[in-house]
């Protein structure tokens, strides 16, 4: 007789959070997929426009294991044509061979010629991110793949610290594209770490409003 499921913490839109996800928000602890999942639904729910899309790992790891045409995918995967700007998440060990312990992003705008990468460990996801920008412009219609041109952004220190940079460099993207900029002027450590405690805050007064209507 298989265990029962833990109760979960919150249901939100797409996103369910159990206790475990909620103890990865810990300093030191590695983000589990859920969370990186409510953080793109977070952002993306507060934009006012639909033309920004913040993909979501777990779609990301299917369109890279794909193997077969990846076009196939559509009406499974995200719309992604007529979109401004794509946020992607990437994990090393997005494909077939499954794994990876290393998040960083893949961004991509419909006004420029290539794609940007953000990665704390650079050039630590140099192969996926290659792999999933072939796949991404095959999405997009795009004969040739574009270019990846990595930027700078601060280095993460600790082991676990990928997840929480991912978050908290997409958060910096989202909020750069409502004032209406590609990206912020420069990207600052101090606050891309405050996004545990920003999503926790988050989740909190989502549960409060959930159980209070």
């Amino acid at each position: 007789m298989s265990a029962p499921l833990e109760n979960h913490h919150l249901s939100w839109k797409d996103v369910t959070l159990y206790p475990s996800d909620i103890s990865s928000l810990g300093p030191g602890e590695w983000l589990t997929d859920a969370i990186l999942e409510f953080h793109c639904q977070f952002l993306e729910d507060a934009l006012p426009e639909s033309d920004v899309l913040l993909m979501r790992p777990a779609m990301v790891a299917l369109m890279m294991a794909y193997e077969s045409d990846v076009r196939e995918l559509d009406g499974v995967l995200p719309r992604v044509k007529g979109k401004e700007m794509i946020v992607m998440m990437v994990n090393d060990g997005s494909g077939k061979e499954g794994g990876g312990s290393h998040w960083s992003l893949l961004v991509y705008t419909a006004a420029g010629t290539s794609l940007h990468s953000y990665d704390s460990l650079h050039p630590c996801n140099e192969r996926p991110m290659r792999l999933a920008a072939r796949r991404l412009c095959d999405l997009l219609g795009i004969a040739e793949p574009l270019d990846v041109i990595p930027v700078e952004v601060p280095l993460q220190e600790g082991a676990s610290e990928c997840g929480e940079y991912a978050c908290g460099i997409t958060e910096g993207l989202v909020r750069a594209w409502a004032e209406g900029k590609q990206e912020p002027g420069t990207w600052e450590k101090e606050w891309i770490v405050q996004v545990r405690e920003k999503m926790a805050s988050r989740i909190e007064e989502l549960k409060e409003s959930s159980t209070s209507t």
